[in-house]
């Protein structure tokens, strides 16, 4: 009876983390606008999905080859991932973001991160667990990318600006899209504590 409990518990959990999997594998995007002016996009995405889904010239047959490349072929396909994020529309009514930067790996680690993505793909298939699932903590190995720039709101500029536009490139297939304006304040130190107030 126990030996059964148990099989049925560990059933249970590769039910639980499979469907759990499936909702974490969305890409993700952080949009946050600071002091009214400085946006930030942060993307997360899976880069096994996203690989699939990219093409360019010298694009390796999977992505177990490109786990095992050299130096120049991350380079390139660190260049297609440039070329695929960096041109991403974003507009606050009809200005384009300006002073725009994109943050990506570097070439050690975007290595680093493609060769943890396979072998995860390979202890799941060992595992005998199905190709779409994946761990709780598979959010780790995602691939991150920043871009950021400032929005144009001097007070002339007439209200559609406020309406903020971006562009995603299909390749990140489905997004889920955060908001936020975040406020930053420093805090003097009491004699016996610091006291925070925010209204809700």
């Amino acid at each position: 009876m126990k030996y059964l409990t148990l099989c049925f518990a560990f059933m249970l959990a590769l039910q639980i983390t499979d469907a759990s999997a499936h909702g974490l594998r969305m890409t993700t995007a952080d949009v946050a606008l600071r002091h009214n002016k400085h946006l930030t996009i942060t993307i997360r995405t899976s880069v096994s999905d996203l690989f699939r889904q990219m093409n360019w010239p010298g694009k390796p047959s999977s992505l177990l080859h490109l786990a095992a490349a050299d130096k120049k072929t991350f380079s390139q396909f660190r260049s297609a991932l440039i070329k695929l994020l960096q041109p991403i529309p974003v507009q606050a009514g009809k200005y384009a973001l300006q002073n725009r930067r994109l943050q990506l790996p570097g070439l050690a680690d975007l290595q680093k991160l493609v060769q943890v993505e396979v072998a995860e793909q390979a202890l799941q298939k060992d595992l005998d667990v199905s190709k779409h699932a994946h761990s709780v903590n598979d959010r780790q190995n995602y691939l991150r990318a920043e871009l950021s720039g400032f929005i144009n709101n001097k007070p002339s500029i007439p209200q559609q600006s406020q309406v903020l536009q971006i562009v995603f490139p299909a390749a990140l297939g489905k997004i889920l899209v955060t908001y936020s304006k975040p406020q930053t304040r420093t805090l003097s130190p009491g004699k016996d504590s610091t006291y925070y107030r925010q209204m809700l």
